[in-house]
């Protein structure tokens, strides 16, 4: 498969999974989400891939994920909390229409 055409597929199935979920969900959600997306394209991946980082000489091992959640937490939980009140709103909206 050359770059281009995994590239496209990459982001195509990143655009999918957004459309769906809509912004503001733990990053876990769209990582399951988006492992399933890679799996339906036929995308070899690996999820939670640990990797090394030299820090003064000294390997340390993270993942990306982990990373991330490292830093600005408050932020973080903040988009988290709005995204699952507008999923909460969507759920009212949708029961509210069935009775």
């Amino acid at each position: 498969m050359e770059f281009d055409e995994l590239s496209n597929k990459v982001i195509g199935c990143a655009v999918e999974v957004h459309r769906h979920l809509g912004p503001g969900l733990l990053e876990s959600a769209y990582e399951r989400c988006l492992s399933f997306e890679f799996s339906a394209a036929g995308i070899r991946h690996e999820a939670q891939k640990e990797f090394e980082i030299d820090y003064k000489g000294v390997l340390v091992q993270r993942d990306i994920w982990q990373m991330k959640r490292d830093m600005s937490q408050m932020k973080r939980d903040m988009r988290q909390m709005k995204g699952y009140l507008s999923q909460i709103e969507r759920a009212k909206r949708l029961v509210s229409c069935l009775f």
